[in-house]
């Protein structure tokens, strides 16, 4: 990488990686302790997407996107993150899945979650809601 390119390189360190692995299981937690039956995390489809959490609850397929940071990130809130073009990558890969398992006539939803957490990787706050289309 250029050395122009690299001054705006967003990387994370260890211990950002390790918080969101732990945000993406809390929510897991959350939505098992809801019924949800969890069916796949982190999958991907190359050129496609990829999506955070799949699950089923009630007959209803559901891709959850998990958008968590330090709650000292001056970079905007996380909801600011659930893009229209987000949003367009998640339901073709949802819809990659439901295919894969021969289950097309399912209907679909997309949930959204956030997560912050403290400077000691403390979870302080989680939301989970329906992600509307755009």
């Amino acid at each position: 990488m250029g050395e122009a390119l690299r001054r705006f390189a967003f990387t994370y360190n260890k211990n950002d990686l390790e918080a969101f692995i732990k945000a993406e299981r809390f929510v897991s937690s959350k939505l098992k302790a809801s019924g949800h039956v969890i069916l796949a995390h982190n999958y991907f489809v190359h050129n496609v997407g990829e999506i955070d959490i799949i699950t089923f609850k009630e007959g209803v397929l559901y891709a959850t996107e998990v958008k968590a940071r330090n709650i000292n990130d001056r970079f905007g809130g996380n909801k600011a993150q659930f893009t229209h073009e987000k949003q367009a990558k998640v339901i073709k890969t949802l819809n990659h899945f439901a295919s894969y398992q021969n289950q097309n006539d399912i209907p679909q939803q997309l949930l959204a979650a956030t997560v912050d957490w403290n400077d000691e990787q403390e979870i302080v706050n989680c939301e989970i809601f329906n992600w509307d289309l755009y």
